[in-house]
């Protein structure tokens, strides 16, 4: 028996769900929370997946309210369907928010643009600004 063989498997770790982390700034500051965790060995958050893998021997209550002291929401990641779908579910609420909002954004930009840039292309509508509304007021 060798020196490899008597070695533990490595440890799988927490895997916790972050809720909020935007940026590489959020993701700092969370990862710097869940280091100062004792028992914490190493903390990695992916914005992208919006997961915190915390390697050590670290109580998870003690890493949510890390992360909540921190800013922002956490709780134990589910390796389940239910809540695999529940994740998905709230993606897609929120795309669907986004999506709103650029809309509404385009629209209400819109007639701006057009009427700023419209006077550039096309002489006679940048007179027609000019007699009606006035170069001061649009």
């Amino acid at each position: 028996m060798n020196a490899l063989d008597r070695t533990p498997p490595p440890d799988p770790g927490i895997s916790l769900q972050i809720q909020g982390v935007t940026c590489a700034s959020c993701v700092a500051r969370v990862e710097r929370a869940l280091q100062a965790v004792p028992g914490v060995t190493q903390a990695s958050v992916n914005l992208a997946t919006e997961h915190a893998l915390v390697a050590g021997l670290a109580d998870p209550a003690a890493l949510i309210a890390a992360v909540k002291r921190a800013g922002y929401d956490a709780r134990v990641a589910m390796a389940d369907t239910a809540a695999k779908q529940a994740e998905a579910d709230r993606k897609s609420q929120e795309a669907a928010l986004l999506r709103r909002d650029l809309i509404l954004a385009a629209v209400l930009a819109a007639p701006v643009f057009v009427l700023e840039m419209g006077s550039h292309l096309i002489p006679a509508m940048h007179d027609w600004v000019m007699m009606t509304i006035g170069m001061q007021t649009s």
